[in-house]
């Protein structure tokens, strides 16, 4: 699996994580006003309550910053795919739990999840690796999540890596389209709609799936069938 190393001076791992998360939400905080070209490795160290001296201690270069930043964001991408399997015991309810997760991850996430599309062009080559193998990591799960509920249901979507593609992509509307989804619909019909639209394309609506997302954006009990 490809990785890429932040070197650091300090040899007390604890210490070197917690200064990394205030370092990565300092620059997260500047970087979104800012834009990663204008933001400077001062700047993000004074936002972080460290000198510039301390700071590369920590790290060694404006590009290390920016790869921990996008793997702060993969790490809460995976936590929410996690979240979301833990919340139901299997099938298509699972995967059901799984895309209700991720798509309220990106509303938690909406500024970093831009950050990613607008600046990861920017990381080096080995960065960009590992933050695709990362990415891997999660197709691995959602695939997990699709072959599961596809015992209970057959899937619709005849290509598994395009379903998983789907699975990935299709939660980022929220943050694609905020400009407009927050001016004209609410926060909870959206991720309803986008749960059911989700669960339609994959076949599942036989699967009782849908009915309890009607429930939850109707405020009411599904009629028995």
């Amino acid at each position: 699996m490809p990785s890429r190393n932040v070197k650091t001076n300090i040899k007390n791992p604890k210490r070197v994580q917690e200064q990394r998360q205030k370092i990565v939400k300092a620059a997260i905080r500047i970087v979104i006003e800012k834009g990663f070209h204008e933001t400077s490795v001062r700047e993000i160290g004074q936002a972080a309550g460290l000198t510039q001296g301390t700071l590369y201690n920590y790290i060694r270069s404006k590009g290390d910053i920016l790869y921990l930043v996008c793997d702060e964001v993969i790490t809460a991408y995976l936590g929410a795919v996690a979240k979301g399997v833990a919340s139901a015991p299997e099938g298509v309810s699972r995967t059901e739990a799984a895309v209700r997760a991720l798509i309220e991850e990106m509303y938690q996430q909406q500024d970093l999840i831009l950050l990613i599309y607008r600046e990861s062009h920017r990381l080096d080559r080995r960065a960009l690796k590992a933050i695709l193998s990362r990415m891997e990591e999660s197709f691995a799960v959602l695939e997990g999540l699709l072959t599961d509920a596809a015992k209970e249901t057959p899937l619709a979507v005849k290509n598994m890596r395009v379903a998983v593609n789907i699975l990935s992509y299709v939660p980022t509307l929220v943050v694609m389209r905020r400009w407009d989804l927050e001016r004209h619909v609410p926060h909870r019909a959206v991720v309803d709609d986008l749960v059911a639209f989700m669960l339609r394309g994959f076949g599942f609506e036989g699967a009782g799936t849908l009915k309890a997302v009607r429930k939850a954006r109707n405020g009411r009990a599904a009629p028995k069938a």
